[in-house]
């Protein structure tokens, strides 16, 4: 078994480093329709049309062309797009510097979300990240006004914040594990656990790492945590314990893990500052592919900010100089 891992490992290189006409690395760039090359988050919505949140509003592509939406009537529709979710009544969620609003699929227009906790809070501050849980409910991260959660069946808004509810006010990331457990990752204060029973989030690996930024769950049920500026962690559940795997310091290490993808079982893939890095979660073996400027059809940048896998198993990368890399499906 490890040897046909590493073997995809090995392939999942090669398929970037060699030019060939049927896995050529596409660029979709200021070329292609972009207003902007920095290119912070990637979603596909249940049409199939892929959409690009960058430092200069959302796009959507639907495979011929490239299209920027804009409604200077919702001001809190921003023009940095940090995260982009669909609930199940086919609108997306857009959370930006601006704070969230909504993009209805059927008749493609946008709306405020004018929500609010019973207390009369609203979402004011940017939205980093947003999660549909199982239950089609919505986790909603902030920076500055903690997390939200918004049931949209009973139109209800709860608010989790640092005063005894959740361990920050600085969220940025969200992820619901197989095991239906809503974990959190903070910039300023690690990583913390929803607990039902008392309605908050208890920090876990408090003497661990406080900057994080992103979350993931692999095939294994493994927890990973990305950090910024020391690299990549395992969250060891039993003990709630981070094990750092790898390290800035390392010859070949990460400094910022910005997110996370398993596009080969068993080989987790990373967007950092350094590239694109393969992990093997069982042997703990890497691999770190960078841009190179003497090959047309590899990745154009190494300043990368978000991995997605669609539908077809083919992975968009987001990145801040060079728009999104589109890499065909492995088989």
């Amino acid at each position: 078994m490890n040897k046909r891992i590493s073997l995809f490992a090995f392939l999942f290189i090669l398929c970037f480093a060699i030019r060939s006409q049927t896995r050529n690395v596409r660029h979709y760039t200021i070329n292609e329709g972009l207003a902007n090359n920095a290119v912070y988050s990637i979603f596909q919505d249940v049409k199939g049309r892929m959409w690009f949140g960058t430092i200069d509003g959302i796009h959507s592509f639907d495979g011929n062309g490239i299209r920027v939406w804009r409604d200077e009537r919702i001001s809190s529709l921003g023009s940095s797009i940090y995260t982009i979710r669909e609930d199940d009544r086919q609108r997306l969620w857009i959370g930006s510097d601006q704070g969230l609003a909504l993009f209805n699929l059927q008749t493609e227009s946008f709306s405020t979300f004018d929500g609010q906790t019973v207390s009369g809070v609203k979402i004011n501050t940017p939205v980093s990240h947003i999660m549909l849980d199982r239950k089609k409910t919505l986790w909603i991260g902030t920076v500055g006004q903690g997390l939200f959660h918004y049931d949209p069946h009973a139109d209800k808004l709860y608010q989790y914040t640092a005063l005894g509810k959740i361990n920050s006010d600085y969220i940025s990331y969200i992820l619901e594990d197989s095991s239906g457990t809503i974990w959190v990752a903070t910039m300023n204060a690690g990583v913390s656990r929803f607990v039902p029973s008392e309605d908050l989030f208890q920090q876990v690996a408090a003497d661990g790492v406080k900057n994080t930024i992103t979350l993931f769950e692999d095939s294994r049920r493994n927890l990973w945590v990305g950090s910024s500026g020391n690299g990549l962690y395992l969250l060891e559940k039993k003990d709630e314990r981070l094990v750092q795997k790898l390290k800035p310091s390392d010859a070949k290490g990460v400094l910022q893990v910005r997110s996370m993808v398993e596009w080969i079982p068993g080989e987790l893939l990373i967007a950092s500052d350094e590239g694109l890095t393969s992990y093997n979660i069982v042997t703990g073996e890497d691999k770190t592919l960078r841009s190179d400027s003497r090959q047309a059809n590899g990745l154009n940048d190494n300043y990368l900010q978000t991995l997605f896998v669609d539908r077809e198993q083919a992975l968009w990368v987001g990145t801040y100089f060079g728009g999104v890399n589109y890499v065909p499906p492995t088989g």
